[in-house]
């Protein structure tokens, strides 16, 4: 198993179903590691997904990626990798905890939000 990165610039109303479903039907597991913010102030989501091979992580970026602004991946030790914890539980959180999933959208979009504000790109 192979274990990459990607340091996400997150936007307001990204597709997080598309991100997540896609990984699943890769049959990877899309993790959080961390949130960073950089010396401009752009916040960026450290996501990460276990893919058995390049031909996967080329799938995905061709799927998701390209579309989420997910296309610059780098490779990370499997203890990195084993840090974070499931991106987002859409299922789970929707039939458990819909008021749970809908902060964590609302966070994701606020996060979201200031960089469309105070980020070029």
């Amino acid at each position: 198993m192979n274990y990459v990165a990607c340091d996400w610039l997150v936007w307001p109303g990204a597709d997080y179903d598309l991100m997540m479903r896609m990984a699943q039907q890769l049959g990877c597991r899309l993790v959080q590691i961390e949130v960073r913010m950089d010396e401009t102030g752009c916040i960026y989501y450290v996501l990460a997904l276990n893919v058995p091979d390049e031909n996967t992580l080329a799938a995905y970026i061709e799927h998701a990626g390209q579309q989420l602004g997910m296309t610059e991946w780098y490779a990370i030790p499997e203890d990195y990798y084993h840090q974070g914890e499931l991106f987002l539980d859409l299922d789970g959180l929707q039939a458990e905890a819909p008021e749970i999933l809908a902060r964590v959208i609302a966070r994701l979009d606020a996060d979201g939000e200031h960089n469309r504000q105070h980020c070029a790109g």
